[in-house]
C-alpha cells in the first residue's frame, strides 16, 4: 500500500474533502508512532479546545458589527468602533479564532455566501458603549455585537492545512521514494519521524500570530510597516499602497491635526469617524481591502503617525 502517493493524490484533488486525507494522515502518524503529527491532525479533525494553542493560520483580524441605539434611532449592522478599548477587550473583539473542525469549515464554505460571524459576550457591550462615551458620543448604546470575517479567510485557513500536509508528505516521498509502501516506511520510522518532526517545528507548530492576515484584493500590511511621526507624506504613501482613494486621503489630511488622547490612546472624534467611514467602505466593497483588517490597517498607520 503506497500511502504517501495515495494521500498526495487526494490532497491535490479539489473534489475530495480535506477531512478524508487528514484521516489517512492520522493513520500514518499512528503507525509511525509520531505523537506531534497525530495530535496536530487530531485537533484539525476534531477541533481545538479552549485550552489548546490555536495555530496562527487559524487566527485573523476581524471587523466588529452590531446594533446600536442612537437617541431614539435603532441602527442595525453598524461597524462598531474598537480603538480606545482596554487592551484585553480590544484583543478579544479584534481577533477571531477558528477552533472548529476542518469538516465544519469546509461545510460552511459550501453552504454559505455570508461572512462568518461570532457573537461576543453581552458583558462586553458596556465596554463598547463606554468607549463611545469616551469619544464624546454620549447618546450611543451598543446592545448587540458580533465579529465578522470574509469567507476568503476561512478558505485561506483550509488551504494552509492542505499545503502544510502536502509539503510534509512530498518531503517524505522525496526522501523514501514514490514507491515505498506503508510497511517499509514503518521499518524506517526513526528516520521518517526525524523528518516529520523537523518539518512540524519549522512550519506547522506555530504559536502566536505576529502579522496581520489580510484577505483584500492584493492589499497587505504587516508589522514591518513604518510611518515616521507627523510625516503625512509617509502616511499618504502607505494609505495609497492599501488602496485608499485620494479623496479620502485629502479628507483625512484636513482633520489629522486633531489631537488624540495620548494618555488613553484614543484618536479624536473626527479621525474616529473617518476610520468608521472607511471601514464601512470595506464592508460594502467600495474600499478594496478585506473587512477583517480594514480597521486594523488604519489604526496601526495612524498610531505610528501620532507616535502613540
Amino acid at each position: 500500500m503506497n500511502i504517501l502517493t495515495d494521500i498526495i493524490d487526494q490532497l491535490i484533488d479539489n473534489t475530495i474533502p480535506l477531512t478524508v486525507s487528514l484521516l489517512k494522515v492520522k493513520v500514518l502518524a499512528s503507525r509511525l508512532k509520531n505523537k506531534p503529527l497525530y495530535n496536530w491532525v487530531d485537533k484539525e479533525l476534531s477541533g481545538y479546545k479552549s485550552v489548546d494553542e490555536i495555530p496562527s493560520y487559524r487566527v485573523t483580524s476581524c471587523v466588529l458589527v452590531g446594533n446600536i441605539m442612537h437617541r431614539n434611532l435603532d441602527l442595525r449592522n453598524q461597524i462598531i468602533a474598537t480603538a480606545g478599548l482596554p487592551d484585553n477587550i480590544r484583543e478579544s473583539v479584534e481577533k477571531i479564532k477558528f477552533n472548529q473542525p476542518i469538516s465544519v469549515l469546509e461545510r460552511y464554505i459550501e453552504e454559505n455566501n455570508n461572512p462568518l460571524a461570532s457573537a461576543i459576550p453581552p458583558e462586553n457591550y458596556c465596554f463598547l458603549t463606554d468607549n463611545y462615551k469616551k469619544m464624546g458620543n454620549d447618546h450611543i448604546s451598543v446592545y448587540f455585537a458580533q465579529k465578522q470575517v470574509d469567507l476568503g479567510v476561512i478558505l485561506k485557513a483550509i488551504s494552509e492545512v492542505k499545503n502544510k500536509t502536502l509539503d510534509l508528505l512530498l518531503k517524505l516521498e522525496e526522501e523514501f521514494g514514490v514507491e515505498i509502501d506503508l510497511q517499509e516506511l514503518i521499518k524506517k520510522k526513526s528516520h521518517a519521524n526525524e523528518i516529520i518532526n523537523n518539518i512540524m517545528k519549522q512550519t506547522i507548530i506555530n504559536k502566536g500570530y505576529g502579522n496581520v492576515i489580510n484577505t483584500g484584493n492584493g492589499s497587505s500590511i504587516s508589522n514591518n510597516v513604518h510611518i515616521e511621526k507627523s510625516n503625512f507624506d509617509n502616511l499618504r504613501k502607505a494609505l495609497q499602497e492599501n488602496f485608499v482613494q485620494e479623496e479620502e486621503i485629502n479628507e483625512l489630511k484636513k482633520i489629522i491635526e486633531e489631537q488624540p488622547d495620548f494618555e488613553k490612546k484614543l484618536f479624536g472624534p473626527k479621525v474616529n469617524n473617518w476610520i468608521q467611514k472607511m471601514t464601512n467602505k470595506a464592508l460594502n466593497g467600495t474600499w478594496q481591502v478585506g473587512i477583517g483588517v480594514a480597521g486594523s490597517i488604519l489604526a496601526e498607520l495612524l498610531k505610528q503617525y501620532y507616535g502613540m
